[in-house]
C-alpha cells in the first residue's frame, strides 16, 4: 500500500506532537513509583524502551540530512563544549553509572531537537508546542475531574491539582510554559488571546503552586513588555531605565521584607526547605568547587553527600537542590556553570536579532522562553538535561544558528520599527 504525502506528513506531525507530549514525562508516577528513592531513579522499561525508538528514529532522520546536521553542530561550540564537559566528568563522577545515563539523555534529547530544528521552522515547531500542550492540558483536567487518582501525586500535596503529573510543581510549569507558547502563537485574536491566559491562570491556581502563578504572571508581562526594545533610542533608553529601577526597587523591599512576604503567599521563609537545601548545597560546591561531583550524580540514590543533606533537612526524598544553577555548580563546577553561561549568551543574541528583523507575534517566542528558563531555575531543577525544556530549549538555540549576523547590528540600534523586515533565511539556518 502506498501512502499519499499528505498522509506521510500527518503521520510525521502526529510523531512530533507525541515525542512532545511524552517528552513532558505525564504519566510518568502511573509507571513508577517515585516515592521510593531506589525504584525511581531506575526508570521504567515502557519509558526506555519507548526513548530508545524515539532516538532511533530522530537518528534516521537526521542521518538523511547529514550536510545539515554538521553545519548546524560546527556553528555551535558552545553547547558541544557543555556536553562534552558532562562527558569527561564521568572520569571523576560520584556515580558513574547515573552520569552515564544522564549523559546519555542529554545528548540524544539533543538529537531529537536537532532532527527538529531541520525538519521545521521555529513558527511549525512552536505550532506543534501548542498543540501538544493543549493535549496534556485537557488530559489534566480529564484526570482530576473525570478519573481522580489514576495517576498518582503527592499526599502531603492535599486537594491541589498534578493533572497527568506527579508533582503539583511539575504540572504548573508545564502550564506556564504552554500557556506562553500559545499567546505567542496567537497573533491576531487578542480574545483567543486572553481567554488562554485565563485558562492558564486558572490552572496554575488550582496546582496551588505559588512559583507557577507568579512565573506565569512575570512571563506575561515579559511577553508584553518585549516591542520596547523596538522603539525610538531616547524612549526606548528612557523606558528600559526605569523597568530596571522599577525591578532593583521591588527586588530591594522583597529582601527587606522577605518573611512577610511569604506569609502573604502562605509560605514561610525556608521555601518548604529549599533555602535549606541551598545553603547545605552551597558548602558541597565550595568542597569541589572547579569540576563538581561529576554530572547529574550529587544526588544518585548511592550519594553520602546528597544522603547527609537530606537527613540534615529531614527531607529523604529530596530529589534535587531545586535550584537549577547550584544544580550546575555541583554537576560541572565553576567550568560547567561559565560554559553554561556561555551557552545562554549565544542563545539571546541570536533570539533578539530574530525578534528584531519582524513584526510577528511568534518572534518574541525565543527570548521568552529563554527568560523562562533562566526564571524558573532559581526554584526548581536544571534545564540541562533530558524533557521537553531542554529539547526546545536545543532546537531553538539550533533554528537560531545565524551565518552572517554581525552586520545587522548598526542597522538594528537605529531601526526602531524596523524597516528591514526581509525573510531571515539569508542570515539564518531553517528559521
Amino acid at each position: 500500500m502506498t501512502l499519499s504525502k499528505r498522509t506521510i506528513s500527518l503521520l510525521s506531525d502526529a510523531y512530533i506532537i507525541f515525542v512532545l507530549v511524552f517528552s513532558t514525562g505525564a504519566f510518568f508516577t502511573v509507571f513508577v513509583d517515585t516515592d521510593d528513592l531506589a525504584v525511581s531513579s531506575k526508570g521504567s522499561p515502557i519509558f526506555t524502551i519507548t526513548w530508545g525508538l524515539i532516538y532511533a528514529i530522530s537518528l534516521l532522520r537526521i542521518l538523511a540530512r547529514r550536510h545539515e546536521m554538521t553545519k548546524l553542530l560546527q556553528t555551535n561550540k558552545a553547547l558541544l563544549l557543555l556536553a562534552g564537559l558532562a562527558v569527561v566528568s564521568t572520569y571523576w563522577s560520584l556515580d558513574r553509572s547515573a552520569t552515564l545515563h544522564a549523559v546519555g539523555g542529554l545528548i540524544l534529547t539533543a538529537v531529537i531537537a536537532l532532527d527538529l530544528s531541520i525538519h521545521y521552522s521555529i513558527r511549525q515547531l512552536l505550532r506543534f508546542i501548542c498543540i501538544a500542550f493543549v493535549i496534556v492540558a485537557v488530559l489534566s483536567v480529564v484526570v482530576e475531574v473525570v478519573l481522580p487518582g489514576i495517576v498518582p501525586g503527592q499526599e502531603m500535596e492535599g486537594a491541589a491539582w498534578h493533572g497527568v503529573f506527579g508533582y503539583k510543581n511539575v504540572f504548573g510549569k508545564v502550564i506556564c510554559f504552554g500557556t506562553l507558547a500559545c499567546v505567542a502563537m496567537i497573533d491576531r485574536s487578542r480574545l483567543l488571546r486572553g481567554l488562554v491566559v485565563v485558562c492558564g491562570l486558572a490552572l496554575t491556581v488550582l496546582s496551588r503552586s505559588v512559583s507557577a502563578v507568579g512565573f506565569l504572571a512575570f512571563m506575561l508581562l515579559i511577553f508584553a513588555l518585549w516591542p520596547i526594545f523596538k522603539w525610538r533610542s531616547t524612549p526606548r533608553r528612557f523606558a528600559i531605565t526605569a523597568l530596571t529601577l522599577i525591578a532593583l526597587t521591588l527586588t530591594y523591599v522583597v529582601a527587606q521584607n522577605f518573611a512577610r512576604v511569604t506569609a502573604l503567599l502562605d509560605k514561610d521563609p525556608h521555601l518548604t526547605g529549599r533555602v535549606d537545601l541551598w545553603q547545605l548545597a552551597l558548602g558541597d560546591i565550595e568542597a569541589q568547587p572547579v569540576l563538581g561531583y561529576g554530572y547529574q550524580a550529587f544526588w544518585s540514590y548511592n550519594s553520602v553527600p546528597a544522603r547527609r543533606i537530606r537527613e540534615a533537612v529531614n527531607w529523604d526524598k529530596a530529589p534535587h537542590s531545586h535550584n537549577g544553577y547550584i544544580e550546575m555548580a555541583l554537576s560541572l563546577g565553576l567550568t560547567g556553570f561559565v560554559a553554561y553561561g556561555v551557552l545562554c549568551w549565544t542563545f539571546a543574541r541570536r533570539a533578539y536579532l530574530f525578534f528584531m528583523h519582524g513584526p510577528e507575534n511568534y518572534r518574541r517566542w525565543p527570548l521568552t522562553f529563554l527568560v523562562f528558563t533562566l526564571a524558573y531555575q532559581c526554584t526548581e531543577g536544571t534545564a540541562v538535561g533530558g524533557g521537553i525544556f531542554w529539547i526546545v530549549f536545543c532546537s531553538l538555540l539550533f533554528s537560531l544558528t545565524a551565518v552572517k549576523h554581525e552586520a545587522t547590528i548598526p542597522q538594528l540600534s537605529r531601526s526602531p520599527l524596523l524597516v528591514h523586515r526581509r525573510d531571515l533565511s539569508t542570515n539564518a539556518i531553517n528559521v
